[in-house]
């Protein structure tokens, strides 16, 4: 075998080799908090803040059957002002949120990287964001159970009906 030869064949071992681990790093996904889960995720800037208008906002990204496409809407769509998905989300690239306050006009916008906040299990909860003023609020709600008369109330009236805690809201 001359040198070509082993030079060539040397790069397709290599070339086998990163297909391989590629692969291989597909078909094992890190089961954390940012792999692909079933839960729920949303807002309702109708109820929740009246003054606030949403421009844009993003949440990871939404499986839908083989495909994998970001939950998002953007300025140029139009966003909604209330919306509530139950779907396998992942939250790779976090929240991001940019608002309005209609009587100002002032704009505000926010990544929120939640990877840290939540549990590595997303099973039965809600991710849930309120803009208000200049700050975004994210709530994690437990749907698996509803809130004890003991136990405190937090967040907007749609996620009081279940345990709730607070796990962002943006420093000023």
């Amino acid at each position: 075998m001359n040198f070509k030869s082993r030079i060539n064949r040397w790069a397709q071992c290599l070339v086998v080799a990163l297909l391989l681990a590629v692969a291989a790093g597909c078909a094992n996904p890190v089961q954390a908090v940012n792999a692909a889960q079933y839960h729920a995720f949303g807002f309702d800037a109708r109820q929740d803040s009246p003054d606030t208008e949403i421009l844009a906002y993003r949440y990871g990204s939404v499986n839908i059957g083989q495909l994998r496409m970001p939950y998002w809407k953007d300025e140029k769509e139009g966003s909604r002002q209330a919306t509530g998905i139950h779907a396998t989300m992942s939250i790779e690239g976090g929240l991001y949120v940019k608002w309005r306050l209609r009587s100002t006009g002032q704009v505000f916008e926010d990544t929120v990287d939640l990877r840290a906040v939540l549990p590595n299990d997303l099973t039965n909860q809600r991710v849930y964001f309120v803009a208000l003023g200049d700050k975004v609020f994210v709530y994690l709600s437990d749907l698996s159970k509803q809130k004890q008369q003991s136990e405190p109330i937090v967040g907007p009236f749609r996620i009081q009906l279940y345990p709730t805690r607070l796990i962002y809201s943006t420093p000023r």
